[in-house]
Protein backbone atom coordinates (compact mmCIF):
# COMPACT_ATOMS: atom_id res chain seq x y z
CA UNK A 1 0.00 0.00 0.00
CA UNK A 2 2.97 2.45 1.18
CA UNK A 3 4.31 1.66 -2.47
CA UNK A 4 1.51 2.69 -4.34
CA UNK A 5 0.96 5.91 -2.79
CA UNK A 6 4.51 6.95 -3.09
CA UNK A 7 3.92 6.45 -6.89
CA UNK A 8 2.38 8.84 -8.89
CA UNK A 9 -1.32 8.81 -10.22
CA UNK A 10 0.52 9.33 -13.77
CA UNK A 11 3.47 6.74 -13.52
CA UNK A 12 0.29 4.33 -12.10
CA UNK A 13 -1.22 4.74 -14.99
CA UNK A 14 1.64 4.14 -17.45
CA UNK A 15 2.45 1.07 -15.20
CA UNK A 16 -1.42 -0.06 -15.78
CA UNK A 17 -1.54 0.83 -19.23
CA UNK A 18 1.56 -1.66 -19.58
CA UNK A 19 0.52 -4.42 -17.78
CA UNK A 20 -2.84 -3.72 -19.91
CA UNK A 21 -1.58 -4.08 -23.73
CA UNK A 22 0.91 -6.88 -21.63
CA UNK A 23 -1.71 -8.84 -21.19
CA UNK A 24 -3.41 -8.83 -24.78
CA UNK A 25 0.11 -9.73 -25.77
CA UNK A 26 0.38 -12.85 -23.52
CA UNK A 27 -3.10 -13.92 -25.04
CA UNK A 28 -2.47 -13.57 -28.64
CA UNK A 29 0.60 -15.78 -28.29
CA UNK A 30 -1.60 -18.38 -26.48
CA UNK A 31 -4.16 -17.92 -29.57
CA UNK A 32 -1.02 -18.67 -31.85
CA UNK A 33 0.03 -21.96 -29.67
CA UNK A 34 -3.45 -23.11 -29.39
CA UNK A 35 -4.28 -22.64 -33.52
CA UNK A 36 -1.65 -25.94 -33.72
CA UNK A 37 -4.31 -27.79 -32.24
CA UNK A 38 -8.20 -26.88 -33.00
CA UNK A 39 -9.70 -24.37 -35.29
CA UNK A 40 -9.65 -20.50 -34.51
CA UNK A 41 -13.11 -20.31 -34.32
CA UNK A 42 -12.81 -22.82 -31.01
CA UNK A 43 -10.01 -21.39 -29.79
CA UNK A 44 -11.60 -17.62 -29.99
CA UNK A 45 -14.64 -19.34 -28.55
CA UNK A 46 -13.91 -21.28 -25.45
CA UNK A 47 -10.83 -18.27 -25.17
CA UNK A 48 -13.81 -15.91 -24.97
CA UNK A 49 -16.14 -17.99 -22.66
CA UNK A 50 -13.82 -17.98 -19.93
CA UNK A 51 -13.00 -14.33 -20.03
CA UNK A 52 -16.84 -13.61 -19.91
CA UNK A 53 -17.08 -15.72 -16.84
CA UNK A 54 -14.17 -12.93 -15.33
CA UNK A 55 -15.75 -10.50 -16.24
CA UNK A 56 -19.46 -11.55 -15.29
CA UNK A 57 -17.93 -12.02 -11.54
CA UNK A 58 -16.20 -9.25 -11.74
CA UNK A 59 -19.22 -7.02 -13.24
CA UNK A 60 -22.01 -8.21 -10.91
CA UNK A 61 -20.50 -7.35 -7.44
CA UNK A 62 -19.27 -4.31 -8.63
CA UNK A 63 -22.71 -3.26 -10.21
CA UNK A 64 -20.64 -2.75 -13.66
CA UNK A 65 -22.63 -5.33 -15.43
CA UNK A 66 -26.04 -4.00 -14.85
CA UNK A 67 -24.56 -0.30 -16.10
CA UNK A 68 -23.65 -2.12 -19.17
CA UNK A 69 -26.76 -3.28 -20.18
CA UNK A 70 -28.95 0.23 -19.25
CA UNK A 71 -25.78 2.06 -20.76
CA UNK A 72 -26.61 5.14 -22.87
CA UNK A 73 -25.95 4.71 -26.70
CA UNK A 74 -26.37 1.07 -26.15
CA UNK A 75 -27.31 0.75 -29.76
CA UNK A 76 -23.75 2.18 -31.00
CA UNK A 77 -22.29 -0.40 -28.27
CA UNK A 78 -23.74 -3.16 -29.94
CA UNK A 79 -22.97 -2.35 -33.52
CA UNK A 80 -19.34 -1.46 -31.67
CA UNK A 81 -19.36 -5.04 -30.26
CA UNK A 82 -19.96 -6.65 -33.43
CA UNK A 83 -17.06 -4.84 -35.15
CA UNK A 84 -14.70 -5.94 -32.27
CA UNK A 85 -16.02 -9.62 -32.85
CA UNK A 86 -15.00 -9.98 -36.08
CA UNK A 87 -12.02 -7.93 -35.68
CA UNK A 88 -11.06 -10.77 -33.20
CA UNK A 89 -12.12 -13.63 -34.77
CA UNK A 90 -9.95 -12.24 -38.01
CA UNK A 91 -6.65 -11.47 -35.74
CA UNK A 92 -6.67 -15.03 -33.70
CA UNK A 93 -6.92 -16.45 -37.53
CA UNK A 94 -4.01 -14.05 -38.24
CA UNK A 95 -1.80 -14.99 -35.48
CA UNK A 96 -2.47 -18.60 -36.53
CA UNK A 97 -1.31 -17.85 -40.26
CA UNK A 98 1.88 -15.08 -39.20
CA UNK A 99 4.26 -14.89 -37.13
CA UNK A 100 3.85 -12.12 -33.88
CA UNK A 101 5.94 -9.52 -34.82
CA UNK A 102 4.86 -9.46 -38.74
CA UNK A 103 0.72 -9.57 -38.12
CA UNK A 104 1.76 -6.88 -34.89
CA UNK A 105 3.32 -4.61 -37.25
CA UNK A 106 0.35 -5.05 -40.08
CA UNK A 107 -2.43 -4.14 -38.04
CA UNK A 108 -0.36 -1.25 -36.08
CA UNK A 109 -1.84 0.51 -39.17
CA UNK A 110 -4.75 1.08 -37.80
CA UNK A 111 -3.78 4.70 -36.07
CA UNK A 112 -3.48 5.86 -39.74
CA UNK A 113 -6.48 4.10 -41.13
CA UNK A 114 -8.29 5.78 -38.01
CA UNK A 115 -7.19 8.87 -38.87
CA UNK A 116 -8.66 8.66 -42.16
CA UNK A 117 -12.12 7.33 -41.14
CA UNK A 118 -12.26 9.92 -38.84
CA UNK A 119 -12.14 12.36 -41.52
CA UNK A 120 -14.55 10.44 -43.52
CA UNK A 121 -16.98 9.76 -40.95
CA UNK A 122 -16.87 12.52 -37.81
CA UNK A 123 -15.17 15.08 -39.85
CA UNK A 124 -12.49 15.36 -37.57
CA UNK A 125 -9.92 18.00 -39.34
CA UNK A 126 -6.53 16.13 -40.49
CA UNK A 127 -3.47 18.26 -41.32
CA UNK A 128 -1.23 18.29 -44.25
CA UNK A 129 1.55 16.66 -41.83
CA UNK A 130 -0.69 14.10 -40.72
CA UNK A 131 -1.53 13.72 -43.94
CA UNK A 132 2.35 13.25 -44.92
CA UNK A 133 2.52 11.00 -41.54
CA UNK A 134 -0.14 8.85 -42.63
CA UNK A 135 1.23 8.13 -46.19
CA UNK A 136 4.89 7.37 -44.34
CA UNK A 137 2.79 4.84 -42.29
CA UNK A 138 1.62 3.31 -44.70
CA UNK A 139 4.80 2.70 -46.59
CA UNK A 140 6.07 1.24 -44.35
CA UNK A 141 3.50 -1.53 -44.09
CA UNK A 142 4.39 -1.97 -48.15
CA UNK A 143 7.85 -2.52 -46.70
CA UNK A 144 6.95 -5.44 -44.27
CA UNK A 145 4.83 -6.94 -47.31
CA UNK A 146 7.59 -6.72 -48.92
CA UNK A 147 8.22 -4.63 -52.81
CA UNK A 148 6.07 -6.01 -55.29
CA UNK A 149 4.06 -8.13 -53.07
CA UNK A 150 6.18 -11.45 -53.94
CA UNK A 151 4.79 -13.11 -50.68
CA UNK A 152 0.96 -12.17 -50.17
CA UNK A 153 -0.90 -14.52 -48.53
CA UNK A 154 -4.05 -14.49 -47.00
CA UNK A 155 -2.37 -13.84 -43.68
CA UNK A 156 -1.39 -10.06 -44.34
CA UNK A 157 -5.25 -10.01 -46.24
CA UNK A 158 -6.42 -10.45 -43.12
CA UNK A 159 -3.64 -8.77 -40.59
CA UNK A 160 -4.94 -5.43 -42.94
CA UNK A 161 -8.34 -6.39 -42.22
CA UNK A 162 -8.26 -6.30 -38.98
CA UNK A 163 -6.37 -3.28 -38.70
CA UNK A 164 -9.26 -1.87 -41.04
CA UNK A 165 -11.70 -3.36 -38.09
CA UNK A 166 -9.43 -1.63 -35.30
CA UNK A 167 -9.99 1.77 -37.28
CA UNK A 168 -13.73 1.75 -37.01
CA UNK A 169 -13.80 0.08 -33.85
CA UNK A 170 -12.06 3.55 -32.87
CA UNK A 171 -14.15 5.97 -34.54
CA UNK A 172 -17.13 4.28 -32.90
CA UNK A 173 -15.33 4.79 -29.39
CA UNK A 174 -15.38 8.75 -30.34
CA UNK A 175 -18.28 8.85 -31.64
CA UNK A 176 -20.29 6.84 -28.35
CA UNK A 177 -17.37 9.49 -26.15
CA UNK A 178 -16.90 9.06 -22.16
CA UNK A 179 -18.96 7.50 -20.43
CA UNK A 180 -18.74 6.39 -16.76
CA UNK A 181 -17.91 2.40 -16.71
CA UNK A 182 -17.55 2.74 -20.56
CA UNK A 183 -14.70 0.27 -20.47
CA UNK A 184 -16.69 -2.77 -18.98
CA UNK A 185 -19.27 -2.16 -21.56
CA UNK A 186 -17.17 -2.03 -24.23
CA UNK A 187 -15.60 -5.85 -23.18
CA UNK A 188 -19.20 -6.94 -22.19
CA UNK A 189 -20.35 -6.62 -26.11
CA UNK A 190 -17.44 -7.56 -27.77
CA UNK A 191 -17.65 -10.81 -25.46
CA UNK A 192 -21.08 -11.23 -25.75
CA UNK A 193 -20.95 -11.52 -30.10
CA UNK A 194 -17.57 -13.35 -29.91
CA UNK A 195 -19.51 -16.02 -27.91
CA UNK A 196 -22.48 -16.23 -30.64
CA UNK A 197 -20.58 -15.84 -33.89
CA UNK A 198 -17.45 -18.12 -32.97
CA UNK A 199 -19.58 -20.52 -31.06
CA UNK A 200 -21.43 -20.98 -34.12
CA UNK A 201 -18.99 -21.58 -36.33
CA UNK A 202 -17.34 -23.92 -33.63
CA UNK A 203 -20.63 -25.70 -33.53
CA UNK A 204 -19.90 -26.66 -37.26
CA UNK A 205 -16.60 -27.59 -37.27
CA UNK A 206 -15.20 -27.87 -34.32
CA UNK A 207 -14.38 -30.94 -32.45
CA UNK A 208 -13.39 -32.47 -28.88
CA UNK A 209 -10.79 -30.23 -26.76
CA UNK A 210 -7.93 -32.28 -25.13
CA UNK A 211 -8.36 -31.36 -21.15
CA UNK A 212 -4.08 -30.45 -21.45
CA UNK A 213 -5.29 -27.59 -23.30
CA UNK A 214 -7.72 -25.80 -20.88
CA UNK A 215 -4.66 -24.21 -18.62
CA UNK A 216 -4.19 -22.51 -22.01
CA UNK A 217 -7.81 -21.24 -22.85
CA UNK A 218 -8.03 -20.39 -18.90
CA UNK A 219 -4.72 -18.31 -19.56
CA UNK A 220 -6.13 -16.48 -22.68
CA UNK A 221 -9.14 -15.83 -21.14
CA UNK A 222 -7.60 -14.22 -18.10
CA UNK A 223 -5.16 -11.95 -19.89
CA UNK A 224 -7.34 -10.60 -22.21
CA UNK A 225 -10.00 -9.14 -19.39
CA UNK A 226 -7.01 -8.09 -17.53
CA UNK A 227 -6.03 -5.88 -20.35
CA UNK A 228 -9.58 -4.81 -20.77
CA UNK A 229 -10.19 -3.65 -17.59
CA UNK A 230 -6.49 -2.63 -16.70
CA UNK A 231 -6.49 -0.29 -20.10
CA UNK A 232 -9.96 1.98 -19.91
CA UNK A 233 -8.62 2.27 -16.00
CA UNK A 234 -5.14 3.68 -16.71
CA UNK A 235 -6.73 6.05 -19.20
CA UNK A 236 -9.06 7.65 -16.44
CA UNK A 237 -5.88 8.16 -14.10
CA UNK A 238 -3.85 10.19 -17.21
CA UNK A 239 -4.17 11.76 -20.84
CA UNK A 240 -4.23 9.63 -23.58
CA UNK A 241 -0.95 11.27 -25.68
CA UNK A 242 0.97 9.75 -22.63
CA UNK A 243 -0.24 6.41 -22.94
CA UNK A 244 -1.19 5.58 -26.04
CA UNK A 245 2.39 5.36 -27.34
CA UNK A 246 2.51 2.44 -24.89
CA UNK A 247 0.23 0.61 -27.07
CA UNK A 248 3.45 -0.05 -29.21
CA UNK A 249 5.14 -2.39 -26.34
CA UNK A 250 3.03 -5.39 -28.12
CA UNK A 251 5.10 -5.00 -31.18
CA UNK A 252 7.52 -5.82 -28.97
CA UNK A 253 6.08 -8.51 -26.52
CA UNK A 254 5.41 -10.00 -30.54
CA UNK A 255 9.56 -10.20 -31.43
CA UNK A 256 10.23 -11.86 -28.16
CA UNK A 257 7.20 -14.21 -27.62
CA UNK A 258 7.65 -14.88 -31.32
CA UNK A 259 11.28 -15.58 -30.94
CA UNK A 260 11.02 -17.43 -27.64
CA UNK A 261 7.78 -19.22 -28.39
CA UNK A 262 7.93 -20.09 -31.82
CA UNK A 263 11.35 -20.02 -33.34
CA UNK A 264 10.33 -16.59 -35.32
CA UNK A 265 12.88 -13.98 -36.18
CA UNK A 266 12.27 -11.36 -38.19
CA UNK A 267 13.74 -10.16 -41.28
CA UNK A 268 15.51 -7.48 -41.95
CA UNK A 269 12.43 -6.03 -44.34
CA UNK A 270 9.62 -6.52 -41.27
CA UNK A 271 12.47 -4.92 -38.95
CA UNK A 272 12.56 -1.68 -41.34
CA UNK A 273 8.90 -1.91 -41.42
CA UNK A 274 8.35 -2.29 -38.31
CA UNK A 275 10.63 0.60 -37.54
CA UNK A 276 8.61 3.32 -40.28
CA UNK A 277 5.39 2.02 -38.83
CA UNK A 278 5.93 2.44 -35.01
CA UNK A 279 7.56 5.82 -36.00
CA UNK A 280 5.15 7.66 -37.78
CA UNK A 281 2.44 6.19 -35.69
CA UNK A 282 4.40 7.58 -32.13
CA UNK A 283 4.29 11.05 -34.51
CA UNK A 284 0.61 10.74 -35.45
CA UNK A 285 0.04 10.52 -31.67
CA UNK A 286 2.31 12.95 -30.10
CA UNK A 287 1.04 15.76 -32.52
CA UNK A 288 -2.55 14.50 -33.97
CA UNK A 289 -2.74 18.36 -35.10
CA UNK A 290 0.05 18.00 -37.19
CA UNK A 291 2.13 20.64 -35.07
CA UNK A 292 5.73 20.01 -34.22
Amino acid sequence: MYIMMSISPRLFAMILAFLGFTGFSIGDAVYKALSAHADFATNAFLGSAVGMICLILYGIPSGKLKGAIFIEKRNLHILRGIIVCFQFLLAVYTFSLLPLATAYSLIFCAPFLTAVLARLYLNETVSRVAVITIIIGLLGVLVVLRPGFNVMSIGYLTAIGTALFVAYMNVLARKIGPQKDHGFAFAFYALLFILLVAGGIALYQGGPIPLSLWPLYLLAGVTSVAGTILLPLSFTMAPASLLAPIHYIQIVWGVLLGWLLFGDIPDAWTITGITIIVGAGLFLIRHPSGKI
